[in-house]
């Protein structure tokens, strides 16, 4: 684990709405990636990884408050 690990992964853990904002799944499945899908799952086990996951629907409704610029009931999210 190196600080680039740390540094890319907020961008890959959201990298989960884009099927939500197509509406529709990405045509790639894991096996066209290897090396990221592993990456990705591997960086589950680090704790710090895992306690600030943010679930790509949670994520997606903050960003539509975000863009709609209203305040989102941070208790009420998930």
């Amino acid at each position: 684990m190196a600080m680039v690990d740390y540094m890319l992964w907020p961008f890959v853990e959201r990298e989960g709405i884009i099927p939500l904002i197509l509406g529709s799944k990405l045509p790639n499945q894991d096996d066209h990636i290897p090396y990221l899908s592993k990456w990705k799952k591997a960086m589950f086990d680090y704790s710090i990884c895992a306690e600030i996951y943010t679930p790509p629907e949670i994520f997606w409704k903050l960003v539509q408050h975000r863009l709609k610029g209203t305040a989102p009931d941070y208790d009420n999210l998930g």
